[in-house]
């Protein structure tokens, strides 16, 4: 990682890297950030994340995070259910209201799902060093 780094300062590339915190919910931190000050500003993002998609679409999954779904619920019938009550969460609170055989293959799983919902959301609000936002040239 030491090598990197200076690979990194030789070439004049800024990084920002903090314990705790993957590299996905940086970068999104970084670009949502810095929007309310360079709205007009364009970053370039290369990498195989498909969970930075995010910053475009909402309705991203990278399936490389290997979240197990549950078994019964397909693609279309979960589009479903987020199209009829826009958030997870909600389709919890209202369970009782589903189909027996949907009731019947999501109830206990409300723990997982939620879990799984904080796992492939990028955090956009992580605090970031000020400095590092001094060292960047939006020109």
């Amino acid at each position: 990682m030491e090598e990197l780094k200076e690979l990194l300062k030789k070439t004049n590339i800024n990084y920002i890297q903090l314990v705790n915190h993957e590299a996905d919910d940086l970068i999104a931190s970084f670009i949502n950030q810095n929007l309310k000050n360079n709205p007009d500003t364009t970053f370039d993002i290369f990498t195989r994340d498909k969970d930075l998609l995010q910053l475009l679409n909402k309705n991203v999954r990278d399936n490389v995070d290997n979240i197990e779904g549950i078994k019964g619920i397909g693609s279309v019938s979960a589009k479903s259910l987020i199209q009829q009550f826009h958030a997870v969460e909600n389709i919890y609170q209202k369970i009782d209201s589903l189909p027996e055989n949907t009731r019947n293959l999501l109830e206990n799983k409300g723990e997982m799902v939620c879990l799984n919902k904080k796992v492939i959301s990028l955090e956009k609000n992580i605090p970031l060093p000020v400095e590092k936002y001094l060292e960047c040239d939006f020109d």
